[in-house]
């Protein structure tokens, strides 16, 4: 798409819901299908607020269970003697 087809678009557009808000806001009618509508678009916001809220915990519940697995498959490093070792020193020396 060439400059002027995406200038000629953004005014269209720009034109488009500059009439549709004109519409909604300065006619009877308007007020009307503004007063029908609001109630359907705050519904449709709370169910995704909690559709939000059901992913978010879905994801929690995700990582928690990809952490639990890690711990699980992480290999376990021995303990080398030397460690044990210098513990039992530290201990030692701070009682």
């Amino acid at each position: 798409m060439d400059e002027r087809s995406q200038v000629f678009a953004a005014t269209l557009l720009g034109a488009v819901a500059g009439g549709l808000v004109g519409f909604l806001y300065l006619t009877d009618r308007g007020r009307r299908v503004r007063g029908q509508i609001e109630p359907m678009v705050e519904s449709m916001i709370t169910e995704l607020e909690r559709a939000r809220g059901t992913v978010e915990k879905a994801r929690d519940a995700a990582l928690e269970g990809r952490r639990a697995v890690d711990d699980l498959l992480a290999p376990k490093e021995p303990r080398s003697a030397e460690a044990v070792w210098e513990t039992r020193e530290y201990t030692e020396a701070s009682s």
